[in-house]
């Protein structure tokens, strides 16, 4: 056994380890022209879309239409929200990790698919019998079945579906954000990096050595920690400054900025626009939508 995965499977269970199982459904209807947003943000998610249509806008990917029979997912920490575009009703199925020795067998192996493609945010049709067993469980949700075990058990059948149904190729472009050489690792980093100020608080979250954290990280994103929140960050300016009316001030503190120079600066490198000229962009461009 290499260094390396002892390392992975010490973080795993020593510093990393969740005693309850958090997965459950929820379903949703909303009105033509109501804008949602998920108060799941912090589990990934797979949106199944029954009927209606909907415009997403996520720190992933902005103005993607999605339409009745389509799913998508988002992994934890991304934000988004949905304009309806008609009466709508979607099912949310959320979970943290994959429990099922099985799926974390699967989904590691996937590594090898999508360390070799460049993968971008996209909704999937709703294969039979998934579609099915979706409005079936839509149906259970509304005559109030739902109990832990319950849960759990749906949990376990949706992913069984997803890998009779889906390709390998394919479930690697749904579940990408997600799939990693060492899933805890990967789970631990996609749900605490928007939480520190900076890398040594990571580490020290982490319990890991600076130097061992660092190997770690780049086998797992492909390149040194400092430069991938940096990239994740922009993503999510991008959305800030797209789709909230917030103040300057408040993003550029929330993503770690003291002053505003640095904020522009940092604009025009990953957006070659300043935040302000960003933002009168994105307003005009939604005037000018058919959405």
């Amino acid at each position: 056994m290499s260094n390396n995965l002892e390392e992975t499977d010490l973080f795993s269970l020593k510093k990393y380890a969740t005693p309850t199982k958090s997965v459950g459904f929820e379903l949703f209807n909303t009105k033509e022209g109501e804008i949602f947003h998920s108060s799941y943000g912090h589990y990934n998610q797979l949106f199944f879309l029954l009927s209606g249509s909907v415009v997403a806008n996520s720190s992933e990917a902005l103005d993607k239409l999605i339409q009745e029979g389509e799913l998508f997912f988002m992994p934890a920490s991304a934000e988004m929200l949905c304009k309806t575009l008609k009466n709508s009703s979607f099912l949310i199925f959320y979970f943290d990790q994959f429990y099922n020795i099985c799926d974390r067998v699967y989904f590691r192996d996937l590594w090898n698919i999508c360390s070799t493609k460049e993968h971008l945010h996209q909704s999937f049709p709703m294969r039979q019998p998934l579609r099915d067993f979706s409005h079936e469980l839509s149906a259970n949700i509304r005559t109030k079945i739902d109990t832990p075990e319950y849960r759990f058990l749906k949990y376990e059948e949706y992913l069984y579906l997803f890998r009779l149904l889906y390709s390998k190729e394919e479930m690697a472009a749904i579940f990408y954000p997600i799939v990693g050489k060492s899933l805890e690792f990967r789970r631990f980093i996609m749900e605490q990096y928007l939480s520190v100020k900076n890398i040594d608080e990571l580490v020290k979250l982490s319990g890991l050595k600076r130097k061992t954290f660092d190997r770690q990280f780049n086998d797992e994103f492909g390149m040194p920690p400092y430069q991938w929140i940096l990239k994740q960050k922009a993503k999510h300016i991008y959305y800030a400054l797209s789709e909230t009316n917030e103040q300057m001030q408040e993003i550029m503190k929330r993503y770690g900025f003291t002053i505003a120079p640095h904020f522009t600066r940092f604009c025009k490198d990953y957006f070659n626009a300043t935040p302000l000229e960003l933002r009168k962009r994105f307003r005009i461009t939604k005037m000018n939508s058919s959405y």
